[in-house]
């Protein structure tokens, strides 16, 4: 095996293991928001996604199936109705997914900073303090609010994609990162 092989694998298990670090101090944080329950928007959100709307509609209509005021938020409905399809009334399934798309963003940001910085310990830490910040808090316990980590995970996305780009000038990560 090359050397490079060797190193890229080191490096693969090494953002795994933080990657998956991340996801159990995201788990243990929040975890008594697993059994909390639906909250007075999220009763709105189901009856959206019981609904059965055609996927394609959720893009040509707003939040609640109209033409005319609400929001306008596809990707939300997307996602909400493919939760409702998986847990139904089953709510810590929704919470575990807010928890996940944290803790992806907590990892995304880790990886932005130890690109960066060239450091691990400070992607790390960026991470860590990216979790522990109460800024999310709503985000997690009210399912319907699922649409502020989304959007956080798509930046985050963004902003590794662009400094791929910037760091090697692949056009597909340039690409990538408008697209998100």
């Amino acid at each position: 095996m090359s050397v490079l092989f060797k190193l890229k694998q080191k490096t693969f298990f090494l953002d795994g293991f933080v990657a998956i670090l991340l996801f159990f101090i995201v788990l243990f944080l929040y975890r008594s928001i697993v059994n909390v329950g639906f909250l007075s928007d999220d009763w709105h959100s189901l009856f959206i996604a019981a609904g059965e709307v055609p996927i394609w509609k959720f893009f040509a209509t707003n939040i609640i199936g109209t033409r005319v005021g609400s929001t306008y938020a596809p990707m939300w409905n997307t996602l909400f109705a493919g939760e409702f399809t998986l847990f139904n009334f089953w709510v810590p399934g929704y919470h575990i997914i807010s928890i996940l798309l944290f803790s992806a963003g907590a990892f995304l940001l880790y990886l932005l900073t130890t690109h960066l910085f060239n450091d691990r310990l400070i992607g790390f830490i960026a991470g860590v303090l990216f979790l522990l910040l109460p800024s999310h808090v709503e985000s997690i316990s009210w399912i319907s609010v699922q649409l502020h980590l989304l959007s956080s995970l798509l930046y985050l996305s963004s902003l590794v994609a662009y400094e791929r780009f910037a760091a090697k000038k692949f056009y597909r990560n340039y690409l990538l990162a408008s697209l998100l």
